[in-house]
């Protein structure tokens, strides 16, 4: 099951470790800031296509992204 919270998170972490504002990621990915604010707070969660943008994007899988556990 996915976490919104935790993928919020780290989607987050993802975006301030690349130096990008909510606005250039948007771009890159090709929503709207609005959306990308809405996924790090757990608000909304992409669409399969929108995370397969996200992982190509931060050169990463969906899985790590979006169901990978934390230990935490």
């Amino acid at each position: 099951m996915l976490n919104k919270k935790a993928v919020g998170k780290r989607l987050r972490d993802l975006r301030v470790k690349s130096g990008e504002t909510l606005q250039e990621t948007a771009s890159h990915i090709g929503v709207s800031k609005q959306s990308i604010s809405h996924y790090e707070s757990g608000r909304r969660v992409p669409s399969p296509e929108v995370m397969e943008k996200i992982a190509d994007h931060f050169g990463l899988t969906v899985g790590y992204i979006f169901f990978r556990k934390d230990s935490t």
